[in-house]
């Protein structure tokens, strides 16, 4: 709850009930937990209004199935904060507005009477508003709210995927860093806003390692044509994941769909930063393939045979195998701890020195960064291409 003016102290009442309905959801069978239906609802039966209305706030209550505050609405205060157009299909033109309202509740005859001493209680809310517009007339289709306190709603933006009515993007992202979560729908040339099925979700979630997390959303770029999902590694921070999986889209009907998922290491990301004598992105000194397991998780780190030289391998471990950032690892004891050696040999792989030093970094870049000239122990052989510790950047 956004609160205006004194605290109110049925915050913890609906903070507990808010928790044990979590509770529930989460030690729910699998099985019995339903998708979440996309945010918003149509509006039926609504009236034909002259355009102008459109620079001021409508009354549009939620219905019975969505209406979530059972206290009676005192006073409903409202502005316009933005407002823009929609591409239309068959004649068919669509505008949009984007408010600001702030409610005022109080008791209803069955509230608890320990409860109403907290009353008036004032609520923050954001309302998308969509319109059918036809020359000087406009009609409310569709519209969505949120509490400004938890989520924030973004400008629609227009998705020109396929062929068929336009669509458009619906954005709810969760304050702090809770990430947002894109919701496509069908702007009608009948005037009806349907929302599109985001099979991609279920593509990405599906053909992506388990054991890497989504919980920061999954993103729809309209300039792109695709949906982007940033992907954590177990120990990634916030701020900060390993990967970028791009998911680029295909329409079929009332389905955004996807054949081609792209993953790209995040060269940002300190997992692939190489400090020369002290760690290989989340490896040290003292690193065992234990801690990897628990740092980067088990689709990450594989157990492998490591060639070392002149026909002979040693039992190491691979990680990110099969991917443009894989890294080879020789271990000094059989424990599988304290790497003996780390190296990676893709050249447009995502590790870098802090100097940007790579795989393909050329013998004058290396030259330049040094500030003198390079002795290394020769090419063509097994143990080639080595140079003196002291001379790197």
């Amino acid at each position: 709850m956004t609160l205006i003016g004194a605290p109110s102290r049925r915050e913890p009442r609906r903070a507990v009930w808010l928790l044990a309905a979590l509770m529930r959801v989460v030690a729910a069978p699998a099985a019995a937990q339903q998708p979440a239906p996309p945010p918003g609802e149509s509006i039926a039966n609504a009236v034909w209004r002259t355009r102008a209305e459109a620079d001021g706030c409508l009354a549009l209550p939620w219905s019975e199935s969505r209406s979530t505050l059972s206290d009676r609405l005192l006073s409903d205060t409202c502005e316009i904060t933005e407002r823009g157009a929609l591409p239309g299909a068959g004649g068919t033109s669509w505008i949009w507005t984007l408010s600001r309202r702030v409610l005022v509740y109080g008791p209803t005859p069955d509230t608890d009477p320990r409860d109403r001493e907290f009353f008036p209680d004032t609520l923050l809310e954001a309302e998308l508003v969509l319109f059918v517009a036809d020359g000087d007339r406009i009609r409310p289709a569709w519209h969505d709210r949120s509490e400004m306190a938890i989520e924030f709603l973004r400008a629609p933006q227009a998705l020109r995927v396929g062929v068929g009515d336009p669509l458009v993007v619906h954005r709810r992202c969760l304050n702090g860093t809770g990430g947002c979560m894109d919701h496509p729908y069908r702007l009608g040339s009948d005037g009806a806003v349907v929302p599109v099925v985001p099979h991609y979700r279920t593509l990405l979630r599906e053909r992506l390692p388990a054991d890497w997390g989504l919980w920061k959303g999954v993103w729809l770029d309209p300039s792109r044509n695709v949906a982007d999902a940033p992907a954590y590694l177990a120990g990634d921070a916030n701020c900060c994941p390993s990967f970028l999986a791009t998911a680029y889209l295909r329409r079929s009907g009332d389905t955004l769909s996807t054949d081609t998922i792209a993953v790209t290491p995040t060269p940002g990301s300190g997992t692939w930063l190489v400090v020369p004598g002290e760690r290989f992105g989340a490896l040290d000194g003292e690193t065992s393939e234990a801690a990897l397991l628990r740092r980067l998780g088990p689709s990450a780190v594989t157990p492998a045979e490591i060639y070392l030289a002149e026909g002979f391998c040693t039992a190491g471990t691979r990680l990110f195998a099969g991917t443009t950032a894989e890294v080879e690892i020789g271990w000094m004891t059989a424990a599988r701890a304290r790497p003996a050696f780390v190296r990676t040999r893709v050249s447009v792989g995502p590790w870098r020195t802090p100097a940007g030093v790579r795989v393909g970094t050329t013998l004058a870049e290396l030259e330049r960064l040094a500030g003198a000239p390079l002795t290394f122990s020769g090419l063509g052989w097994d143990y080639g291409g080595g140079i003196v510790p002291s001379a790197t950047a």
